[in-house]
C-alpha cells in the first residue's frame, strides 16, 4: 500500500493497520486497513486505479470517503483490502 501511495502522491496523509491473515493450506489473504486524509479526489482515483491493476490479487472491500470538514475539497478515504497469496 505504501508503494502505491508513493505513486500517486498521497504517501504523508496515509496510514495503515494490518488486520489479519487467514491462511489455507493454498493460500493466504491478508487484510489491511488504509486511510488517506487531505487528499484531492484525482489522487484517490489515482490509488484506486493503481489496486484495480493488481486484481484479482489485491482487492477493495469496503470504502469509505468523507470531506474534510475545514476543507471541503480535500477528502479522508477509509478502505479495506485483502491480498491473496498462493502458499508454496
Amino acid at each position: 500500500m505504501s508503494t502505491i501511495a508513493d505513486q500517486v502522491g498521497v504517501r504523508n496523509g496515509t496510514s495503515s493497520e494490518i488486520l489479519g491473515t487467514e491462511l489455507t493450506n493454498q493460500f493466504s489473504v491478508n487484510t489491511v486497513q488504509v486511510a488517506v486524509r487531505n487528499a484531492d479526489l484525482q489522487s484517490l482515483l489515482n490509488f484506486y486505479g493503481e489496486l484495480e491493476k493488481r486484481a484479482p490479487y489485491i482487492g477493495l472491500e469496503q470504502f469509505s470517503l468523507t470531506a474534510n470538514p475545514a476543507n471541503p475539497s480535500q477528502l479522508n478515504a477509509v478502505m479495506r483490502v485483502s491480498s491473496v497469496e498462493i502458499n508454496r
